[in-house]
């Protein structure tokens, strides 16, 4: 591939903690095609407070509820949260975890093997599932692992400067990259 394409690719995912992490194994899993790549600012599976995440909340338990996880999420953002997003988080976020266990996350369970959760975040019910104190590290190290079977393209060291953009299309970023001092550009479709 000619040098001046090196730095081109279909999907661009920018961040590489838990978020940024699952959208570019998102899109690579939808489609084996595309070029994805990653640009992270530190290296791959540390990048934000991803790691240091002691639980997630889901409405996974027999008492609980969907319904009953997007209120207590209004009530805990002061209804200042978008609904819409609140409810897709706390309906989606069950088949994420049930996904990240099929990839091995291991979550902590009781002797009669339901979930073994604890209340966070002003929750009503208990619900946060967690695997000890080290859930975001190991969803992390999961999601890294996947991103690497899924063939996505990394660039770490990266810090983006600025979104490219012509008539309303963003196509790309330029990045300092830390390691040379060099500033970069990276272009996506």
């Amino acid at each position: 591939m000619p040098n001046q394409y090196k730095n081109e690719c279909d999907v661009l995912v920018i961040g590489g903690g838990m978020a940024g992490l699952y959208a570019a194994n998102s899109a690579s899993m939808k489609n084996k095609n595309l070029k994805v790549m990653l640009l992270t600012a530190s290296e791959l599976g540390s990048g934000g407070c991803s790691k240091r995440t002691h639980g997630i909340n889901a409405a996974i338990n027999e008492g609980d509820s969907i319904d009953l996880h997007i209120q207590d999420t209004l009530t805990g953002g002061g209804y200042l949260n978008n609904k819409n997003l609140v409810t897709a988080l706390c309906t989606d976020i069950i088949d994420r975890m049930k996904q990240l266990e099929n990839w091995k996350l291991e979550l902590d369970k009781t002797h009669d093997d339901k979930y073994d959760v604890g209340t966070y975040g002003g929750s009503t019910m208990s619900r946060s599932l967690h695997n000890r104190d080290m859930t975001g590290l190991q969803i992390v190290q999961i999601l890294t692992q996947q991103a690497i079977i899924n063939g996505v393209f990394v660039k770490e060291h990266c810090w983006v400067l600025q979104l490219l953009h012509q008539d309303n299309h963003c196509y790309g970023v330029l990045v300092l990259n830390r390691e040379t001092k060099q500033a970069e550009i990276y272009y996506a479709k």
